[in-house]
C-alpha cells in the first residue's frame, strides 16, 4: 500500500513542472540537468570578432555577461559540486577540486549538446543563416530583411503592431548575427549540458 502512495505521488510530482524544472528523480536519485548558453574554450577576449560575436549576442538576446565552459565547469567546482567526467577539474590534483560537502550534487557529465548530431547533419546554427533556396531562411537575407522591416514599418503605422516592434525585431536580428558568428566560428555554444546527481 505504501508502495503504492509512494508511486502515486512521483506520478503527480513528475506532471508538476515546477518539480521537473528543479530536479529529475531517477531511480530514487536527485538528479540536476542544465542546460546553459556559454563561451567555449576558442573564444579569445582580444579577438575582436569574438568580441562582437560576445556583444551581438548579449544585446541581441537580452543577456548577462556570459561565461567560458571553463569559468562555468570552476564555478560548480567552488559551490562545493564535484565533476566526474571532466578530467581536468576532477582531479585531486588540480587545485580547484573541492569534495562534494556545500551541495551534496555529484557532476556526472558536461559537455556541448549543441556538437551532438542534428537531424540533417547541419550545425545548430544553419537554420539561422541566410538562404534563397529555404524559405524559413530567407527572412535571413538582405531582401528578406528589407521587406520584413517594411512590412514591421506598415503594420506600426497602421496600428497593428505597438510602437518598437520594428525595433524588437531589429534587436533579435543581432542576436541572430551574433549566434551565426559565433556557431561559425566555433566560440559559442547555446547549449552546454551539464549532468549532476544527488551524492
Amino acid at each position: 500500500e505504501r508502495a503504492s502512495e509512494r508511486a502515486s505521488e512521483r506520478e503527480r510530482e513528475s506532471r508538476d513542472p515546477r518539480v521537473r524544472a528543479e530536479a529529475v528523480q531517477i531511480d530514487d536519485r536527485r538528479r540536476l540537468l542544465l542546460l546553459r548558453r556559454c563561451l567555449t574554450k576558442k573564444h579569445r577576449d582580444g579577438d575582436a570578432q569574438h568580441m562582437l560575436s560576445k556583444k551581438l549576442i548579449e544585446e541581441g538576446d537580452g543577456l548577462p555577461d556570459m561565461m567560458s565552459t571553463t569559468h562555468c565547469d570552476d564555478s560548480l567546482v567552488k559551490v562545493g559540486v564535484q565533476i566526474v567526467e571532466t578530467p581536468p577539474l576532477s582531479s585531486p590534483s588540480n587545485p580547484l577540486f573541492l569534495p562534494p560537502t556545500k551541495v551534496g550534487f555529484q557532476v556526472v557529465e558536461t559537455r556541448d549538446a549543441a556538437l551532438d548530431p542534428n537531424p540533417g547533419g547541419e550545425a545548430w546554427y544553419v537554420i539561422l543563416t541566410p538562404s534563397f533556396f529555404n524559405l524559413f531562411r530567407l527572412q535571413f537575407t538582405a531582401i528578406g530583411t528589407f521587406f520584413i522591416n517594411v512590412f514591421m514599418t506598415c503594420l506600426e503605422a497602421l496600428r497593428l503592431a505597438p510602437a518598437g516592434s520594428g525595433k524588437v525585431r531589429e534587436m533579435l536580428r543581432q542576436g541572430q548575427l551574433g549566434l551565426v558568428m559565433g556557431g561559425e566560428m566555433g566560440t559559442f555554444t547555446p547549449m552546454y549540458y551539464i549532468h549532476a546527481k544527488k551524492a
